[in-house]
């Protein structure tokens, strides 16, 4: 899915080239030295603005155009929802006792 941004239509033939720009924190070092994701350190700051550039000096126009990709793990359990009642009541000469415990669980 492709959308077009403002003087930056989107081409019916777009080349796919898989290189993209070295993502940096916002220290200026590179975030990924390693080239891997998970050696990546926990929290770090990315310097976004400056991926938005690189990546545009990349594209014809020199303009980024948003790319959505959705996916959902293979594995994902369905949703389930349960309700339950029990209860018990006993009339006592003239006075109605009535225990009672509601759950629901999902």
């Amino acid at each position: 899915m492709s959308t077009a941004l403002p003087a930056a239509p989107v081409p019916l033939i777009m080349p796919w080239d898989t290189s993209l720009p070295p993502v940096y924190t916002t220290s200026g070092h590179l975030a990924f030295p390693t080239g891997r994701t998970t050696d990546a350190k926990p929290n770090m700051e990315l310097d976004v603005p400056r991926f938005q550039a690189d990546l545009s000096a990349l594209t014809p126009g020199h303009q980024a155009q948003p790319l959505s990709v959705y996916g959902t793990s293979p594995n994902f359990p369905n949703g389930y929802m349960e309700n339950f009642t029990v209860g018990i009541e006993q009339t006592i000469k003239d006075v109605v006792v009535n225990v009672s415990y509601v759950g629901t669980e999902g």
